[in-house]
Formats: structure tokens, C-alpha cells, sequence
């Protein structure tokens, strides 16, 4: 119990960051799953340009 109270700041900052981190994961495979492109931008261009779903 000792060590929790010592290193308290730390596990709320890391719980914090773990949290932002799965968040940010969970948001890129809903994204994927409704099709939505992750580069935010036209295709003309693009390296991925034949690969892109939306054409």
C-alpha cells in the first residue's frame, strides 16, 4: 500500500496516457471498419494512389 501512496502521481499519469492511447486505437478501427481514409487528403499524388479505396 506503501508503494502506491509513493508512486500515486505516476500511476495516474500513466493511467491518463494509457487511456488516450486506447481511445486513439479504438477510433483509427472504427474508422477502418466505416471505411474512412486515414490520410485526410485527395488520392492525386499519393504514393497509395492504387491501393485507395475511394477513387
Amino acid at each position: 500500500m506503501t508503494w502506491i501512496i509513493e508512486n500515486g502521481a505516476t500511476l495516474i499519469i500513466s493511467a491518463i496516457i494509457l487511456a488516450v492511447v486506447v481511445l486513439n486505437i479504438a477510433k483509427l478501427v472504427k474508422d477502418k471498419r466505416q471505411g474512412k481514409l486515414g490520410c485526410g487528403s485527395c488520392c492525386e499524388g499519393c504514393p497509395s494512389n492504387s491501393i485507395c479505396k475511394q477513387k
